[in-house]
């Protein structure tokens, strides 16, 4: 089992995704994004992060002041420096776990452990560790190693399991086993919340740390990233987004506090794109950083693959659908409206031109099995596994042109 890169001809054209924090207008600003907290009951989704208008209006008077003198990236970006006040405004930096960074906005503390009971979890718990530098790594990162990947992602591949056993971890032990004697490191950079703008974040990082990785693998997840990214392209460029219907936003809070897991993993970005039309929008910005992640990586000399993880409303067979299929149905969601998240993902991976993707799809359907836990709709430990396997064979042919060096 393996997926082929699929790289269409270089070309200037096509949309694609994004995703982690969506507005809402009502009495308080909500982002809609899938908020990866750690509670007494273990890893929810947070249907909403609360965003007081005043201190939403205080970020865009901050930010409106500097917009004058910013420059676009050569993709056209617009990113505005974000100080630590404005972060805790209008961003998920929530928590005595995390803290402020100003690439990537938000990550973990460094040098963290401590044990979640996780009931699915085959011990019943899974232990939680950071590295120095706040990233889900057991011990320090060797950039020097002879082949040195860097994963991006949300809480996804963040993991609701050990590092070990994260897709990051069980691909370093798939390559170190292929590569017995040279250095391999693969470093996970994934966060809850996360979305374009974090993973170009965390790449500028590593490369002010003077840590460039070899290959940068970004794994897109399709329940909810293409409407994160739309909160910050709105903050960065000083417009705001459209108000839905009167009543909609009653309905979307008691949904959301109803059925937190499917809100949050699929039924958000769904119902967001259907009642606001935002989802050129969501495609132009996941197009938009995307490429201009590709042009520091052309610039800096490293590889870049983009994967897609599926939400779990697109795997019938291999994922608990009851829960969603009630969600959507109080949200009044239409089949149409289900069926759009897989046009959404095609579109994004259709207009990287130029760009190696990986569509998770086709490996995914053809497990037999569940590959999301059941309690919260992330990937369980057969889900990292069989993603990790799928990838196996594209980040090997990449570890074989830089092994030959």
């Amino acid at each position: 089992m393996g997926l082929c890169p699929e790289r269409a001809p270089s070309d200037d054209g096509g949309m694609s995704l994004a995703r982690v924090l969506a507005l809402l207008a009502s009495s308080a600003i909500a982002i809609g994004a899938a908020v990866y907290v750690l509670t007494g009951r273990g890893p929810i989704d947070l249907a909403f992060h609360r965003v007081e208008p005043t201190d939403y209006a205080r970020a865009q008077e901050r930010l409106a002041a500097l917009r004058p003198e910013a420059r676009r990236g050569a993709s056209g970006l617009l990113r505005l420096p974000l100080d630590e006040e404005t972060v805790r405004a209008v961003l998920p930096l929530r928590g005595k776990r995390r803290r402020y960074e100003p690439f990537s906005y938000f990550t973990w503390k460094p040098d963290l452990i401590w044990t979640r009971k996780w009931e699915e979890h085959p011990d019943g718990a899974y232990p939680i560790r950071t590295n120095g530098l706040g990233f889900r790594h057991d011990g320090e990162v060797h950039a020097d190693a002879d082949f040195f990947v860097v994963v991006a992602g949300d809480s996804h591949m963040g993991g609701v399991c050990a590092n070990a056993e994260s897709l990051a971890g069980r691909l370093a032990s798939g390559l170190r086993a292929r590569h017995p004697d040279r250095s391999i490191e693969v470093l996970n950079t994934a966060h809850g919340a996360y979305t374009f703008y974090n993973y170009l974040g965390v790449l500028e990082r590593l490369l002010e740390l003077g840590m460039a990785p070899d290959l940068f693998l970004i794994v897109v997840y399709g329940g909810n990233d293409f409407l994160g990214g739309v909160h910050l392209w709105h903050l960065f460029e000083g417009t705001s987004r459209p108000a839905r219907v009167s009543g909609g936003d009653a309905l979307v809070a008691e949904v959301a506090e109803r059925y937190p897991s499917a809100f949050g993993q699929c039924l958000n970005q769904i119902e967001s794109f259907a009642t606001r039309g935002e989802t050129k929008l969501a495609l132009k910005v996941a197009d938009t950083v995307t490429r201009e992640i590709a042009n520091v990586c052309a610039r800096e000399g490293i590889e870049l693959l983009v994967a897609y993880l599926p939400s779990p409303h697109e795997l019938p067979d291999q994922a608990p659908q009851a829960e969603i299929e009630e969600a959507a149905a109080a949200l009044g969601l239409s089949r149409g409206d289900l069926e759009q998240a897989a046009e959404v993902g095609d579109a994004y991976l259709g207009g990287l031109k130029g760009i190696d993707v990986a569509d998770l799809r086709g490996p995914f359907r053809e497990h037999s099995g569940a590959l999301y836990w059941s309690r919260d709709l992330h990937l369980n430990l057969a889900g990292h596994d069989w993603a990790a396997r799928s990838l196996l064979p594209l980040t090997e042919s990449v570890a074989e042109r830089f092994l030959r060096r």
